[in-house]
């Protein structure tokens, strides 16, 4: 028993410190989008990038700050995800059984939080301006800036991080190219 609430507060730590590095990376502590109550899935933030001539706003910010503002979304959804996870285990009314689902959900976003730094950085590695990464338990989305093609040695490449870091086949890997 204690050695999942350490682990528990572990997780919360790594998880805390990753927010506040990439908080202080991007600079960018009070131009959140303002989205309050309304969480975004990848799919609706992706294809906002990918609407039509300039009808949204962030088709019409630099693609800086697109990846900026979608890191700030995947950020603050899963902080708020731990948060409510955070109160069902501290909550003494809550069932043994659903205290170690909470654990055991705050343990695996952490673990997806460090995948997706990870991958991240490395396809940074490789050449590409910008890279998102949104890990879930099938599949894995990559948003790639880049104002080349993308070839199939630099897909492969992007392919081969994932898989290696994930354990996922090729199939549940989505690539998308948002131009610089």
């Amino acid at each position: 028993m204690k050695s999942k609430r350490t682990i528990a507060l572990i997780a919360l730590v790594v998880l805390l410190a990753i927010a506040v590095i990439m908080d202080y990376q991007y600079g960018k502590n009070n131009s959140m989008t303002n989205t309050a109550g309304k969480d975004k899935s990848v799919t609706q933030m992706l294809n906002e990038t990918n609407t039509s001539a300039g009808v949204t706003d962030k088709a019409a910010t630099s693609s800086a700050d697109v990846f900026t503002d979608y890191r700030q979304d995947r950020e603050r959804t899963r902080s708020e995800s731990i948060a409510n996870l955070k109160e069902i285990v501290d909550n003494e009314k809550t069932s043994k059984e659903n205290r170690d689902k909470a654990q055991a959900e705050i343990i695996k976003l952490t673990e997806q939080a460090n995948k997706e730094m990870t991958i991240e950085n490395l396809i940074k590695a490789k050449g590409f301006k910008d890279v998102l990464v949104f890990v879930d338990d099938k599949s894995v989305n990559v948003l790639v800036d880049s104002s080349q093609q993308l070839t199939a040695a630099s897909v492969a490449q992007i392919q081969d991080i994932v898989t290696r870091e994930t354990g996922l086949s090729v199939d549940q890997i989505h690539i998308i190219k948002r131009k610089s």
